[in-house]
């Protein structure tokens, strides 16, 4: 007798396509997150030397601010920038980059070989990997494959295109502002010569007031998270990977008719089942 068993998803979120994943983004954001990673222990080492010799002065009150926000705002804009300049670079290039190097390969026919990395490659592939990564809508069934093709997942990994946008963005300004807003008022409030209780009580009201709203925003967060994951839920995971339209009472396959990128509905219940942690079951071969 035949028992299902369980499976873990694959690592890499573009599985069993991983190969047509852009290389030179993964390559170039490593590097950020690497410099990132250093800033930060060369800020933390520096913080706790001028620390020590600067102690009880004013001077020292701003040094662990220094070390949270800076290494933040390396990570969140150079990785930022890296994902904008490459996206801009293919734009231009009509998505015709390769996938290994980032040379441009669209003068040198339909297949072929890039002449910096001799790496291989067909054309129609390429294109549809980088204009996947931009964010276009693209089938989730690489060209050229044969019917019955697993899909990749989602571009980006765990989160679907909406859910990622909306969260991400909207509460990654949330959670900076949550830390800045105590510094700023901080920074304000001596200029305002608010009398001697309410400076020594906002001193000690600051570190828990800031930690109020991180929680504030991360509750936020999480409950958002849970409702986009009882929608998928309720509706079969049959939503648009793209826009989260419902495609609810549709064929199983075709143009979402919000934003006309083509689906399947097993491309999206695997990108969708993901994201809810639900586990794949596969027949047990005898």
């Amino acid at each position: 007798m035949n028992k299902p068993i369980k499976q873990r998803d694959p690592m890499h979120p573009w599985y069993p396509h991983e190969d047509l994943f852009p290389q030179p983004i993964r390559f170039a954001s490593n590097k950020v997150a690497i410099i990132c990673l250093v800033t930060a222990g060369l800020l933390g080492t520096i913080s706790i030397v001028l620390m020590m010799i600067y102690k009880g002065t004013r001077l020292t009150s701003h040094f662990p601010q220094l070390l949270t926000a800076i290494p933040l705002l390396l990570a969140f804009g150079g990785i930022s920038l890296v994902f904008w300049s490459w996206k801009v670079r293919a734009r231009r290039n009509m998505y015709a980059l390769c996938l290994q190097c980032g040379q441009f390969i669209g003068n040198l026919g339909e297949k072929g070989t890039c002449p910096k990395c001799d790496r291989a490659f067909v054309l129609e592939q390429t294109q549809w990997s980088w204009r996947r990564i931009c964010g276009l809508p693209e089938s989730m069934i690489p060209p050229g494959f044969p019917e019955g093709t697993p899909p990749a997942g989602p571009a980006f990994g765990g989160m679907p295109r909406p859910v990622r946008n909306f969260l991400v963005v909207c509460y990654g300004i949330l959670i900076f502002a949550a830390i800045l807003i105590p510094e700023l008022i901080t920074s304000v409030l001596p200029y305002l010569d608010p009398p001697d209780t309410v400076d020594r009580s906002w001193s000690m009201l600051s570190t828990w007031f800031k930690y109020l709203l991180l929680g504030l925003v991360l509750l936020a967060f999480f409950v958002h998270l849970r409702r986009w994951r009882k929608k998928a839920q309720r509706l079969d995971y049959h939503l648009c990977v793209h826009c989260a339209y419902s495609l609810h009472g549709l064929s199983e396959s075709g143009n979402c008719p919000e934003c006309g990128s083509e689906y399947t509905f097993q491309g999206c219940e695997i990108v969708w089942k993901k994201f809810c942690n639900q586990q794949l079951q596969l027949p047990k071969n005898r």
